[in-house]
C-alpha cells in the first residue's frame, strides 16, 4: 500500500545572515535522537530513496539495524536538491507495526534542527512492510551540504516535534543532501514526437548569477540534438538553457552541456549528459483501442494482436476467453500474450507490450481503462503482472504490479482501470505498458486486453432529470429544470422527476442508504423500486421522486444517495428539490394571433390595431379574419362559454368558435376567429363578447372591433372630431367631447378651434357643402371655417386605401359681445349652443 503525507515547507527566516545559509554542516556536534526500545519489534528503515519527480536522487537499503540512530553521511553520497522544485522521500517499513516518519533539514547548519522551516515533511501512518512516501519543497537562496534526518515512532503515538526528543520505539537516520551548484535537470529530457511543438529547459541553481552556458553557437559540447531542435540560454530570472523547436526526424540523441556561474575569482562549473528520444506522432487523446486494427503496440516476444481463443485447463483451473469483451461487434480481435493457452514458465525477465504515444498535453487528470481476462500463477516472483507508465520514453513508473504468493483467475471480463495523473497529465507523449514475468513453474494463462482506453475521465456517474436524454445535474446543483416541481394543487400528486442514473466510469457504483434532508423532507417521496445496486459499468437506473402537500406552501428538501463513483462530486450526491402547494385558480390571458402576439386588455378601443378592420365593400362578404387567442395563465381550471358580439352593429361582425375549447387546464390554450361582414356604408363599432370563469377579471369579457362600410355605387360619410381622425359620432348626436365647449367668459375673446373631420367612406365621390351654424340658443355665438377650401357641394374623392380621405372643418366659438371698460359688473353666464350644417 502506498501513502502520501507532506508538511509544507515555509519560507527561509529573513534575518539569516547569507553566509550561514551557505556555510557546511558540522560533522560533530549534532544530539541524536533517542528511543527508550529502538528498533526492537522491528521497527526499523529497511529502504531510503531520495527523489525529484522520478529521478532518483539518492538510495540505501540500510535494511534492520540494532542501533536505534544511524549516520549515512560519510557512506552514501549527498543528493542534489532543487530548491523551489517538489521532492519526494519513500521509506519503507519493517514488517512488525506500522510508524509515523518525519523528517528535518538544517538549513543554516547550526547542529540543530529547531528551526520553524526545518521541520520539513510528515506522515502519521506507514503499515508494516509498506513503503510510505513523503514530499517537501527546500526554499530557494539556499546553497551547500545540508544534514537531513529521517525519524520514525510506532504510529500509536504522534509525529514527533522534536529532532532529538526521546520517543519509544523507531529508528533515526541521517544523510547528507547538497543544495551547491549544479545542474537542476535530469536526464533524460523529455521525449519528443515528429512535428509536434517541444520546449523544455535545463535549469542550474545554487550559482552566483548570471550563468555562462558554454559552447556558442550550438551551447553543446559533445553530441548533437535531434533535428529542429535549436538550444539557446534563457536570461533572468532563471538563467536556463532553453531545448526548442519543432522534430522532424525519429531517434535517440545525446549530448553534452557545460556551465559557469559568477563565482569570484573562480567561477564553479556544472555539467551533465543528456539524451532526448524521438519518436513518430502521438494519438490523440482520448485514446480508444479495441485492437480491431492495428494502433501502433510495440509487441514483445510472447504478445499478440489476435483473435479471442476458449481455453481451459486443469491443475490449476485455469481459462481464457473464446470471445472479446465486445461481444457483439465481429472483429473478435483483443491483445494478450500467448493467446489461447499458457504463459512460459521459469522466465527470468518481463515480456513487455507497448503502447503507441499518447498526447495528453491538454489534460489536467488523465486515467487508464481497459477489460482484462487474466490469470496468475501464486509462484510468480513480484507476481508476474506490472502496468507501467511514461512521459519520455525512458523513466518507468509502476502503476499496478501483482503481488507474489497470490494467484490471479478471473473468469469473466473484468474492469479495471488507474490513474495515471502524475505521470501523464500535460505531458504530449505518453505510453503504457503490459508486462508479463518473471514467472514461476507452475502454468498459468496471462495477460488477455480489450477496449482500453487512455482519457480525461469525465464523471463516472452521471444524473440526468426526466431519461436518457434529459438535462444532466451536477452534485449540489441549484434548484432548477424538473427539480423544481413548480405550482402543484395542494393535496394532488405531482407528475414524477426521473432521476435517470448511468455509469460511465471503468467499475461497478455502489450506492448506499439515501436520505432526505432540508426544511421539508417528508412532502417529496421516492421510488426506488427499479433502482439497480451496484450499478455495473455501462448500464443505467433510475429513481421516481413526487411532491405532495396537504397545506398551501413552499417546500424545500435536498436528497442523498452515498456512492463510490470517482469524479462525480462529493458523497453523497445531492439533489435539490423545491415545491409549491396552491389552491388552485383560473387567469385568463387573451392575445391577438398566437401565444406571442400582443395582449387585448379588457375593451380595449381597436383603434391602431388589426381589430380595426378598415374598409371593407359590402358587397365583397367577409373580410379576411383575425385569430383571438386564450390562454390560461393559472392554476386551476378556466371555464369559457362560446364567444358572441354586441354594441349597436353587432350583427356586421362574424364570429368562428368551431374547435373553441371550453375548458383549459393550467397552461392551455384556445383560438377562435373574428371578421367583419358589414350589410351597409358606414363606420361600425361592436365587441366580442368572452364569457368565462375567472374571478379576477370581468365577465363577459369584452373585445371591441371596429370596420367601416363602403360600397363602388354609394357615396358615404364618416364624421369626427379632433385633429387626429378620433370616434365617429352620428347624425345629430349630442354635443359631447371636444364639441362641448365647457365655460367661456363673454370678454375672453374666442375660443380655441376644434376641427371637424369629414371622411369619404363610400365608393363614389362625396359633394359636400360650406358648413354654416344652424340656429338653436345663440346660434351667432358660432362661426365655422374650412380647414381646406371648400365651395358650395365640394367634391370629396373616395378613399383608395384602408384609410378614408378626410376635409377638416374648424368650428371655433364667437365671444357675444364685450362689455364697456367702465363696467364692473360681473358678466353673467349663458349657455350657447348651435348646430353646424355640411
Amino acid at each position: 500500500m502506498k501513502v502520501t503525507g507532506y508538511l509544507a515547507v515555509v519560507g527561509m527566516i529573513a534575518a539569516l545572515a547569507a553566509g550561514a545559509l551557505n556555510a557546511a554542516p558540522p560533522q560533530t556536534g549534532y544530539a541524536d535522537g533517542t528511543y527508550y526500545y529502538g528498533t526492537q519489534l522491528g521497527m526499523h528503515i529497511t529502504n531510503f530513496v531520495l527523489k525529484r519527480g522520478t529521478t532518483t536522487l539518492m538510495s540505501n537499503a540500510s535494511g534492520a539495524s540494532a542501533s536505534p540512530y544511524n549516520t549515512f553521511y560519510g557512506s552514501v553520497t549527498p543528493g542534489n536538491l532543487v530548491p523551489g522544485q517538489q521532492h519526494s522521500v519513500e521509506l519503507t517499513i519493517g514488517q512488525s507495526y506500522p510508524v509515523n516518519a518525519v523528517i528535518w533539514i538544517d538549513y543554516d547548519n547550526n547542529g540543530a534542527f529547531n528551526d520553524t522551516n526545518e521541520r520539513v515533511a510528515q506522515i502519521t501512518t506507514i503499515n508494516n512492510g509498506a513503503t510510505g512516501t513523503l514530499t517537501f519543497t527546500p526554499p530557494t537562496g539556499v546553497g551547500g551540504l545540508k544534514r537531513m534526518r529521517i525519524r520514525t515512532e510506532y504510529y500509536g503515538y504522534s509525529p514527533a516535534t522534536s529532532a532529538t526528543v526521546q520517543c519509544y520505539y523507531g529508528e533515526v537516520e541521517d544523510y547528507l543532501v547538497n543544495m551547491g551548484f549544479a545542474l537542476g535537470t535530469g536526464s533524460p529530457l523529455p521525449t519528443g514526437a515528429v512535428n509536434s511543438a517541444y520546449n523544455t529547459v535545463i535549469t542550474a541553481t545554487n550559482g552566483t548569477t548570471p550563468y555562462n552556458w558554454q559552447g556558442n553557437p550550438t551551447y553543446l559540447i559533445a553530441g548533437s540534438l535531434p533535428p529542429g531542435l535549436t538550444a539557446a540560454p534563457q536570461g533572468s530570472p532563471n538563467f536556463g538553457l532553453v531545448i526548442s523547436g519543432t522534430p522532424t526526424t525519429t531517434g535517440v540523441y545525446n549530448f553534452t552541456v557545460r556551465v559557469l556561474d559568477s563565482k569570484s575569482p573562480t567561477p564553479d562549473q556544472a555539467q551533465g549528459d543528456y539524451q532526448i528520444t524521438v519518436v513518430p506522432p502521438p494519438a490523440a487523446l482520448p485514446f480508444n483501442d479495441d485492437f480491431s486494427t492495428f494502433t501502433g503496440w510495440q509487441l514483445g516476444s510472447t504478445w499478440q494482436r489476435s483473435v479471442a481463443v476458449a481455453y481451459t485447463a486443469t491443475s490449476p483451473n485455469r481459462e481464457e476467453p473464446g470471445t472479446d469483451h465486445t461481444a457483439a461487434t465481429t472483429d473478435n480481435f483483443i491483445l494478450g500474450d500467448t493467446i489461447g493457452g499458457n504463459y512460459t514458465i521459469n522466465m527470468s525477465g518481463t515480456n513487455w507490450a507497448v503502447s503507441p504515444m499518447v498526447n495528453c498535453s491538454t489534460a489536467t487528470t488523465v486515467r487508464l481503462s481497459f477489460w482484462r481476462f487474466m490469470g496468475l500463477a501464486l509462484d510468480c516472483p513480484n507476481g508476474g503482472g506490472t502496468i507501467q507508465v511514461t512521459n519520455n520514453g525512458t523513466t518507468w513508473t509502476n502503476v499496478w504490479q501483482s503481488t507474489g504468493g497470490t494467484t490471479y483467475k478471473d473468469t469473466a471480463w473484468t474492469s479495471v482501470y488507474y490513474d495515471l495523473t502524475s505521470v501523464a497529465a500535460g505531458a504530449a507523449t505518453v505510453q503504457v505498458r503490459f508486462g508479463i514475468g518473471p514467472t514461476g513453474a507452475t502454468l498459468h494463462t496471462g495477460w488477455c486486453i480489450d477496449d482500453l482506453k487512455i482519457e480525461q475521465p469525465g464523471p463516472d456517474m452521471v444524473v440526468r432529470e426526466g431519461g436518457p436524454t434529459g438535462a444532466i445535474i451536477t452534485d449540489n446543483q441549484a434548484v432548477g429544470g424538473a427539480r423544481d416541481f413548480g405550482q402543484i394543487n395542494a393535496s394532488t400528486v405531482s407528475a414524477p422527476l426521473n432521476l435517470y442514473i448511468t455509469n460511465n466510469g471503468p467499475a461497478n457504483i455502489t450506492f448506499g442508504a439515501y436520505t432526505k434532508t432540508g426544511a421539508q423532507p417528508n412532502d417529496f417521496y421516492i421510488n426506488t423500486s427499479s433502482f439497480v445496486n451496484p450499478l455495473p459499468v455501462g448500464q443505467s437506473t433510475t429513481i421516481t421522486i413526487t411532491f405532495y402537500r396537504t397545506t398551501v406552501g413552499i417546500s424545500t428538501a435536498t436528497f442523498n444517495l452515498p456512492h463510490n463513483a470517482t469524479g462525480s462530486g462529493t458523497s453523497p450526491f445531492e439533489v435539490n428539490l423545491k415545491g409549491e402547494a396552491i389552491v388552485p385558480n383560473p387567469d385568463i390571458e387573451v392575445r391577438l394571433g398566437s401565444a406571442t402576439g400582443p395582449v387585448i386588455p379588457h375593451n380595449q378601443s381597436p383603434t391602431g390595431t388589426p381589430r380595426d378592420f378598415g374598409n371593407q365593400d359590402i358587397n365583397a362578404g367577409p373580410s379576411g379574419s383575425i385569430t383571438i387567442f386564450i390562454k390560461n395563465t393559472g392554476t386551476g381550471q378556466l371555464n369559457i362559454s362560446t364567444p358572441d358580439t354586441g354594441g349597436n352593429w353587432w350583427n356586421q361582425f362574424v364570429v368562428d368558435s368551431t374547435g373553441l375549447q371550453s375548458g383549459l387546464t393550467a397552461g392551455q390554450s384556445t383560438t377562435f376567429t373574428v371578421a367583419f361582414d358589414p350589410t351597409s356604408v358606414g363606420s361600425k363599432d361592436a365587441y366580442v363578447r368572452l364569457p368565462h370563469t375567472d374571478t379576477g377579471q370581468p365577465s363577459p369579457y369584452y373585445i371591441p372591433v371596429l370596420g367601416n362600410g363602403t360600397t363602388s355605387t354609394v357615396a358615404g360619410m364618416t364624421v369626427s372630431e379632433g385633429t387626429a381622425p378620433g370616434a365617429p359620432f352620428t347624425h345629430n348626436a349630442a354635443a359631447a367631447g371636444l364639441r362641448d365647449f365647457g365655460n367661456q367668459l363673454v370678454a375672453g375673446g374666442a375660443t380655441p378651434a376644434i376641427t371637424i373631420n369629414i371622411l369619404s367612406s363610400g365608393g363614389v365621390a362625396l359633394n359636400v357643402a360650406c358648413p354654416r351654424s344652424v340656429a338653436q340658443r345663440r346660434a351667432s355665438s358660432f362661426w365655422t371655417r374650412p380647414g381646406s377650401p371648400l365651395v358650395p357641394w365640394h367634391r370629396v374623392r373616395p378613399p383608395r386605401s384602408r384609410w378614408p380621405l378626410t376635409r377638416h372643418l374648424r368650428v371655433p366659438r364667437q365671444p357675444r359681445s364685450r362689455l364697456p371698460t367702465t363696467t364692473q359688473r360681473r358678466p353673467r353666464r349663458s349657455l350657447s349652443t348651435s348646430r353646424v350644417w355640411v
